[in-house]
């Protein structure tokens, strides 16, 4: 059994909304069977985040990294796409964006930089170049708040026409953004 010092009891009961624990924890911080509630609840609560998580970015099947053919294509920054796995650019509020032609894979290096993530704690959504659109008009138009929390980005995945990609996306905000009055 561990000691666990009665402000970490408190503090661990706050953080999982035990109240009616944390009201009567001068009555429990002392029994055998407090430290192992606790560690069931986290593990069970840190399971189901991550089931949630994984559900909600829309990543579905992928091909491991492992399976990926870097002889195919004829050119890659294979250090780039190493990079991407780091998750730096969540970090710094960045976004990553891959551009090349059908069929050189990147679909399954996203899906895998978004796996990586939601394993990772963070919250992500995959999202073709048509799902993208229909975001950025949703929340140009206020029907989706987008983007909440410095935990969440969104994975995009570029039919190889990046530059047509954004100016279409600029275009759906254009479009969408009030006018100023004349």
């Amino acid at each position: 059994m561990t000691n666990l010092h009665p402000d970490e009891i408190k503090a661990r009961l706050k953080t999982l909304g035990l109240f009616g624990l944390l009201a009567c924890c001068d009555e429990i911080v002392d029994k055998p069977w407090l430290p192992d509630v606790l560690a069931i609840e986290e593990r069970e609560r840190q399971k189901r985040s991550l089931e949630r998580r994984l559900r909600n970015s829309r990543v579905a099947a992928f091909k491991p990294m492992a399976d990926f053919d870097w002889s195919w294509p004829k050119k890659i920054d294979r250090e780039a796409i190493d990079e991407l796995f780091s998750l730096g650019f969540i970090k710094t509020g960045h976004n990553a964006v891959l551009v090349g032609p059908n069929g050189v894979g990147k679909t399954m290096i996203l899906k895998n930089v978004a796996h990586q993530a939601v394993v990772r704690g963070y919250t992500v959504r995959f999202a073709t170049a048509s799902d993208m659109l229909a975001d950025l008009a949703a929340q140009a138009s206020g029907q989706h708040p987008g983007r909440t929390d410095g935990r969440s980005t969104t994975v995009f995945k570029s039919v190889g026409c990046g530059l047509e990609d954004l100016y279409a996306a600029q275009l759906v905000l254009d479009r969408l953004r009030p006018q100023p009055a004349k």
